[in-house]
């Protein structure tokens, strides 16, 4: 955008991109809780798959 002179909303609206889309930021979640419940459920359920157990 800068490279351009362009602004974000003039960029966002060229690419009919919502500016919440372009400026959305992910956040990681703690799921270390999940993670330790199927290993749990694996080890005791040693004939489940693994679509049963995710």
């Amino acid at each position: 955008m800068q490279r351009f002179g362009a602004s974000q909303w003039q960029t966002c609206a060229l690419l009919q991109l919502s500016r919440t889309v372009y400026r959305y930021e992910s956040v990681a979640r703690d799921q270390s809780a999940l993670e330790m419940r199927i290993k749990e459920i694996t080890e005791v359920r040693v004939h489940y798959g693994a679509p049963a157990c995710t």
